[in-house]
């Protein structure tokens, strides 16, 4: 995450805006998009949207036709290659992570909670007011004219997609639109920066004073082992 944020302004194809949950719902709002699980992001702790400047960013697609908005979830640490290069299709490469079962492509789904059993946690950054182990959902654009729609009924699903799944087999057909970074214990009730709070600056502020209460301490500690050990030797 450290990297994401001091190294990914240098790329100049695309950037990174930290934006509210407020600001991303009336975005989706305005692009049409209706997802049921937005009541997820009052715990995401940053929302990143995906800016970009030049047609070379791998996140410039537009999709002409059909579209929805889907979650992806994945290994806090594919986020750096996946900003560089978008969503690869690593179905049967060693690239991939997960399963493919109903068939080879880019599994997202329109349920918050499925893409987010895909996460794997990782281990931020030292003195981090974000959180200590991170999660990132993926928030895409699908294109709906190549995307199979996974079905409740046998019949009409293909190679048995669940309904709960949206299956891409090419890149092409998904757009990586925002990052949504997830902490363990803001699933747990812990409040949220992005939602437009002062508990994230309230938190750095505690931090801070805990560090200089820390290191007081242990200035303390030294000088009265000084003074301790000087009057040993006077003794002497």
């Amino acid at each position: 995450m450290q990297w994401i944020f001091l190294h990914m302004q240098h790329k100049r194809n695309f950037s990174l805006t930290l934006i509210t949950a407020a600001q991303l719902a009336a975005e989706l709002q305005a692009a049409g998009h209706k997802l049921q699980d937005l009541s997820q992001l009052t715990q995401c702790r940053c929302i990143l949207r995906i800016d970009n400047h030049s047609s070379s960013s791998p996140h410039s697609t537009i999709i002409r036709g059909p579209k929805t908005a889907a979650y992806h979830g994945t290994d806090f640490r594919n986020v750096h290659s996946i900003l560089h290069n978008g969503l690869l299709a690593a179905s049967g490469t060693r690239l991939q992570s997960t399963g493919a079962v109903f068939g080879s492509g880019i599994y997202l789904a329109e349920n918050f909670n499925v893409a987010y059993s895909f996460c794997t946690a990782r281990e931020g950054w030292c003195g981090s007011s974000i959180g200590k182990y991170l999660r990132c959902v993926l928030l895409c654009e699908v294109d709906m004219d190549t995307a199979v729609r996974g079905s409740s009924t046998r019949q009409t699903a293909t190679n048995g997609l669940p309904e709960k799944y949206i299956l891409v087999p090419r890149p092409q057909g998904v757009v990586v639109r925002y990052l949504l970074v997830f902490t363990d214990d803001a699933l747990l009730g812990h409040t949220n920066p992005a939602a437009g709070g002062q508990s994230g600056r309230a938190r750095h502020g505690a931090a801070a004073v805990c560090a200089y209460v820390t290191a007081a301490y242990i200035v303390l500690m030294l000088l009265l082992a000084v003074w301790s050990s000087m009057k040993h030797s006077s003794r002497w």
